[in-house]
């Protein structure tokens, strides 16, 4: 089982600056502590890299030993990156940090305090469910933070109640960004743990998962969910094995809808499915669901109808941008992803090469019994002096310092002062190790500490934490040491590589625009050929090279991966046909989809006649309606039928008959009109009309097209509501605004 290190206890001075006051939080990660900062002389927030899998030793510091060196190195060095790029980026919405530093084998960060803030993991426990409207607010601060942080490059990776900061003026920050959580060992089986369930979606929780702002987007939702409900959601897994998302509108029926469908959709398990990044997450808040087409649609129909009638494109045309689409082929075995032209090649690191001279190697020495090195100046050679005599003290004497030893035994005499101890209590007055390594060359002298690192002790200098052994070979060959086993000959980026794949760690150009979604991925060499050749998703299909529109697959329906054209980014994760991908494009709907189109056109045509806009006759301005009606009287037996004849509705009077004989009734007598089982009533004081309408056929002329309208009694009724309630309105006018 990993272990779980302890906090370190209140007054531990660290750095010469920090003392800490309090712990704060223990994840699966870090350790957080509050404490007092000397050089501001102000309480600050302590951030420990303490991941499960390290332990606490008795005078404090680290041990890394369940993880192994590879991995303590990884994750330090992804730590101390992601400090240096976020005292870069200052955004609004990410807590300040003040200071980094190394002390106790491990690296620490140092962030400003806000000391009337809450988590909202602490919020929950205090103050219950939060409210509609501060659950919203914090979403949009949120995302306005992360579409900076993720336009810098940077992912959070660990979005979850208890890693947002809520102040004193209820703004939101982040804190507790979890990149290095992406380094932990290829394969290790503790990988999951440090992600909280509920809050990952699926790509988290597997080494090769495509990560990216979708990612965060998820966690956030997570978080807001939970804040509104009390507990999180499903975990993905579960999600993924069968178990539903419950209904947040049944949940908290105070939410708008725009807000349940924006969480919604970020919790979607398929990464694609989720929206692209915080910004289109932010506009899809801001819309509202779209109502009914209006009469503003008609034009925008007609000549989406009319494209739809010369609709061309080519068989490689991109349909967000128009270039042409390229099968994309991957990499060659091995070769760069960031520059395409070297393969990647295994660093020449000497092992035990001596980094203080270049043609030296560095000796494994035991500093045993008796000792190699000197206690008095710690750095000489202890050397016998004259033969052993049986019974008697034999004399060690330092060739640098002169002090002088007298071992009788086990009891050892220092001959100047007349302390007296074993060897080895000695050496622990000294400071030294019981091995060393020296440079035979140049005289280096480095010791080997308890937890597998080097010290160096001759010359004096260096890092007082030392190094592992892998980063001394590093630093001997001119490297950082926390630089990978290979690099690019070419470009120079930077790479940790074994057999099963590689993992980037730094690249300083990036001319393919593919670093931010390789770097710090352990991925399979198959994979990397295919993301180095610019499919994102690591999978076989076309590319377009101008607009990095990017599809999975080639024949039949195509899975969109990426694209920056506004009408398909909301599709991605959608698969297709590539005409329908052009129609999509376009605002055209799909193959075999036309009558949409159509019906939307009749739904808008119809709200026309509705309003009155949309005239019976052109040539009659007041005729409203002309078509055959049968006519029904009401008898004991039920409704019986009086005749068949033409009912006229006019802007003046109701006529039912022909130009000579009819029924007609004064259109200011009539005082409601309704329908009812396919029937149409009219009620005239004491007239009443029961009448059963045939459809009537309205032709309209539309640009390159005639259209049927077929209209019954429900568009009568509308229409003849709407000219009342025109008329009542226009009657309440003043004279001069009377239309």
């Amino acid at each position: 089982m990993p272990l779980t290190p302890e906090s370190l206890p209140a007054g531990t001075c660290l750095g010469a600056r920090y003392t800490v006051q309090e712990t704060l939080g223990h994840g699966g990660f870090a350790i957080t502590y509050v404490a007092w900062d000397d050089r501001t002389a102000d309480r600050c927030v302590l951030k420990e890299l303490a991941p499960q899998g390290t332990s606490r030793r008795a005078d404090g510091t680290l041990d890394w030993g369940y993880l192994g060196e590879v991995s303590a190195r990884r994750l330090q060095h992804q730590f101390r990156r992601e400090i240096e790029t976020l005292r870069r980026l200052r955004s609004p919405g990410v807590v300040p940090i003040r200071d980094a530093f190394q002390a106790g084998g491990t690296v620490w960060l140092a962030m400003d305090f806000f000391p009337a803030s809450q988590t909202l993991a602490q919020r929950l426990v205090d103050r219950g469910l939060a409210s509609a409207t501060e659950a919203e607010s914090w979403f949009r601060q949120i995302l306005d933070t992360l579409e900076i942080v993720h336009r810098r490059g940077i992912l959070h990776r660990d979005l979850k109640p208890s890693n947002i900061l809520i102040d004193e003026r209820d703004q939101a920050w982040l804190i507790d960004f979890g990149a290095a959580r992406e380094w932990h060992p290829m394969g290790d089986p503790t990988h999951t743990v440090l992600f909280t369930p509920g809050y990952a979606p699926p790509e988290q929780l597997t080494p090769e998962g495509r990560r990216g702002p979708a990612t965060d987007l998820y966690g956030l939702a997570a978080t807001l969910w939970n804040v509104l409900t009390g507990v999180p959601p499903p975990d993905a897994m579960a999600r993924v094995a069968g178990s539903r998302l419950p209904n947040l509108a049944t949940l908290r029926p105070d939410l708008s809808p725009e807000f349940i469908a924006a969480l919604t959709q970020a919790l979607e398990l398929p990464y694609d499915a989720r929206p692209a990044n915080a910004t289109v997450a932010r506009d899809q808040l801001a819309s509202a669901p779209a109502g009914p087409a209006s009469l503003v649609d008609l034009p925008e129909l007609i000549a989406q109808m009319e494209a739809l009638r010369t609709f061309r494109f080519g068989r490689r045309e991109c349909p967000a941008c128009g270039d042409v689409l390229e099968d994309a082929h991957p990499l060659p075995a091995q070769i760069c992803p960031v520059c395409r032209e070297a393969k990647i090649q295994r660093r020449r690191l000497v092992t035990n090469q001596c980094p203080l001279c270049p043609d030296g190697v560095l000796l494994r020495r035991s500093n045993g019994e008796p000792l190699r090195r000197c206690p008095t100046c710690r750095t000489g050679r202890l050397r016998a002096e004259g033969l052993p005599v049986p019974f008697r003290p034999r004399r060690y004497a330092c060739g640098t310092c002169g002090a002088t030893y007298s071992a009788d035994g086990a009891v050892v005499t220092q001959t100047m002062d007349g302390r007296v101890g074993t060897w080895a209590e000695f050496r622990d007055r000294s400071g030294r190790t019981e091995v060393e390594w020296e440079c035979e060359t140049c005289g280096g002298q480095f010791d080997e500490t308890s937890r597998g690192r080097r010290v160096q002790i001759a010359p004096a200098g260096g890092d007082p934490e030392g190094y592992y052994a892998d980063e001394w070979d590093r630093l001997a060959a001119g490297l950082d040491p926390g630089a990978g086993n290979s690099e690019c000959p070419t470009c120079g980026a930077d790479f940790d590589v074994d057999a099963a794949g590689a993992c980037l760690l730094e690249a300083s150009t990036d001319p393919y625009d593919v670093v931010e979604n390789i770097q710090g991925r352990p991925l399979s060499w198959e994979t990397l050929r295919w993301l180095g050749a610019g499919k994102t998703s690591g999978e076989p299909g076309p590319t377009c090279m101008r607009c990095g529109t990017e599809f999975d697959g080639k024949d039949g329906p195509m899975e969109l991966i990426r694209t920056g054209n506004a009408r398909l980014r909301l599709a991605i994760g959608e698969s297709e046909s590539l005409a329908d991908w052009h129609r999509r494009a376009r605002g055209l709907p799909n193959v075999g989809d036309e009558a949409e189109l159509y019906d939307q056109i009749d739904d808008v045509l119809r709200a026309a006649y509705g309003v009155g806009e949309l005239p019976f006759d052109a040539h009659r301005p007041d005729l409203e309606w002309r078509g055959s009606a049968v006519r029904y009287l009401p008898e004991a037996a039920g409704l019986s039928e009086k005749g068949r004849a033409t009912l006229t509705v006019t802007s003046t009077e109701w006529r039912f008959g022909g130009p000579i004989r009819a029924k007609r009734v004064d259109e200011s007598h009539v005082d409601r009109i309704f329908t009812q089982d396919g029937r149409l009533y009219v009620e005239a004081g004491r007239e009443s009309w029961i009448l059963r309408l045939t459809p009537v056929d309205l032709k309209v002329d539309l640009p390159g097209r005639t259209v049927i309208l077929r209209l019954d009694e429900r568009d009568l009724v509308r229409a003849w509501a709407a000219r009342r309630a025109r008329l009542a309105a226009n009657a309440t006018m003043p004279e001069r605004d009377r239309g």
